[in-house]
């Protein structure tokens, strides 16, 4: 475990603990969307999306209900074809 020292204006002296940051090497997309759109009975419910997700990168979707987080998912699952 690493700990790393951050000084700020408006704060003092913050520490922070970072497992493996030294290790990370590569920062490759993993995952790339690009103008994706979806349209259920002609209703479009995604529109143009873009999206990329590099390697060593958390990500969370995050919205309200109905906004399409499940419907991405679904598309990169392999569960449901995009419209474009």
């Amino acid at each position: 475990m690493e700990t790393s020292e951050i000084k700020s204006t408006s704060y003092s002296v913050n520490k922070i603990k970072s497992y493996n940051q030294g290790s990370v090497k590569s920062n490759k997309p993993l995952i790339e969307i690009i103008n994706l759109s979806k349209e259920f009975d002609g209703e479009i419910v995604l529109k143009e999306i873009n999206l990329t997700i590099k390697e060593n990168e958390f990500l969370t979707l995050l919205g309200p209900s109905g906004c399409g987080k499940t419907t991405i998912l679904r598309i990169l699952a392999g569960f449901v074809s995009p419209t474009t």
